[in-house]
Formats: structure tokens, C-alpha cells, sequence
């Protein structure tokens, strides 16, 4: 029993990621990870090559209510139980205590806790107003008003857990109008055109002319009137 006393007192847990340093977490407890993180966890890994203690057996298990993963033991070397992944799945924010029992043929050890503390995503709202049309960062161009499309920044919040964006958008159109004229011979118009015939085909576009800031289009509805000849013949 001593020598399990020993070990409870220096017990190290380690934990780890594919293709990262082991850390002792003895200085980081509880470890903060976020919701559906997969990780390796370990206890006595300085021992007999990474396999533990010779002679002691490991049971882990979580107690704390609401884990919804899994674990999957045996993962030390040659298959060693001191070593083992959990899935923390679906398993929703909170903290939570993994249980590691070492006991021996003779003796049966007093559990050792690590707490590990999940977090959730970090939500926001993008709001945006554009005209037409608007190119988003999920690479979707949109042309009509929308406040559905979600978009997942991988580690992009302050905690390192993900940020997910919902994009709030509001589309403003172009807007169309028509400029109904009557002159005499000749008009000069907005386009700096001078026309000498009745027409209604010109456009002009005045950028941002709109009153929601977007771009007017104007249409040219013009009437020309010429002037009238005619001969006043008299006889005296």
C-alpha cells in the first residue's frame, strides 16, 4: 500500500494530441478543451517504457453525469491499460471528472481524479447590407435577403473552440425610374446627350443615387416638339 500512497501523491496524467508534446497536467487541472474534443490520456508514462506500473491494472471511467462519448482502453504499449482515448462526442459543456483506479494483485489503490472542462462553440451573427448582390465567407454569392447560411471558423474564437457565423443579410436592388421630358427642337439630357427626336430608350445610371444607398437607373421618356413653319400669303 505504501508504494500506491507513493504513487497517488506523484501521480502524473498526461495529455496529449497526434503530433504534440505530452503535457503533465498535474499543472493544468482542469484541462479545457471544447465539445466533441478526442484525446489521449495517460497515467505513469515515465514507467516501465510507457507501459505503467509492472504488476498494476487501471480502470478509468467518467462519474460525472451527462458524458455522452466513449472510451476506448488497452492503448499503452503492448496494448497496457494505463493509456486510453476518450471521444467526448456529443457530450455537451460542463466539467467533468475522469477516474484512474491502479490496484495491484494485493491492493487496491484510491481512485485519482483529473477534471476536464468542456467548452461550447462560440456563436455570433455577421450583419450585412449590400446591393444586388453579396459574396459571403462561405464563398456563396446571395442576391436576395437571408439570415439562415452558417459558417464554422475552426478554432476561431477567443477560447479556441470554433466560431460559428450566421450571416444576416439584407439585399437593397437597384432602383428604376423614369424621367418624362417635352421640349422644343432639342434636349440635353443628364447623359450630356443632346436629342432631337422624341425617344424613350436612354438609360443613366446614378451610382449610390437610390435612397437606400444603392444605384438609380434612369430611363429617358422624351417628347420633342419642332417648330412650326408655314407661309402667310397676302394680297393687297
Amino acid at each position: 500500500m505504501n508504494k500506491l500512497f507513493k504513487i497517488l501523491l506523484s501521480v502524473y496524467i498526461a495529455v496529449f494530441a497526434t503530433g504534440s508534446a505530452m503535457a503533465q497536467t498535474n499543472s493544468l487541472n482542469p484541462q479545457i478543451v471544447c465539445v466533441g474534443y478526442i484525446g489521449a490520456y495517460q497515467v505513469d508514462y515515465l514507467e516501465n517504457a510507457g507501459a505503467g506500473t509492472t504488476g498494476s491494472t487501471y480502470v478509468w471511467s467518467i462519474p460525472t453525469p451527462g458524458f455522452l462519448g466513449s472510451i476506448t482502453t488497452n492503448q499503452g504499449p503492448g496494448a497496457s491499460e494505463n493509456r486510453i482515448i476518450i471521444d467526448w462526442g456529443a457530450t455537451p459543456a460542463g466539467t467533468y471528472q475522469i477516474q484512474i483506479l491502479e490496484s495491484t494483485a494485493v491492493c487496491l489503490g484510491v481512485p485519482v481524479f483529473l477534471s476536464v472542462q468542456l467548452l461550447d462553440p462560440v456563436a455570433g451573427t455577421d450583419v450585412q447590407t449590400a446591393c444586388n448582390t453579396y459574396t459571403w465567407i462561405d464563398g456563396i454569392t446571395y442576391n436576395a435577403s437571408t439570415n439562415t447560411p452558417t459558417f464554422t471558423i475552426v478554432g476561431g474564437s477567443s477560447t479556441g473552440c470554433d466560431s460559428i457565423v450566421t450571416l444576416d443579410l439584407t439585399i437593397n436592388n437597384f432602383v428604376t425610374g423614369t424621367d418624362v421630358q417635352t421640349a422644343c427642337n432639342t434636349y440635353t439630357w443628364i447623359d450630356g446627350i443632346t436629342y432631337n427626336a422624341s425617344t424613350n430608350t436612354p438609360t443613366f445610371t446614378i451610382v449610390g443615387g437610390s435612397s437606400t444607398g444603392c444605384d438609380s437607373i434612369v430611363t429617358l421618356d422624351l417628347t420633342i416638339n419642332n417648330f412650326v413653319t408655314g407661309t402667310d400669303v397676302q394680297t393687297a
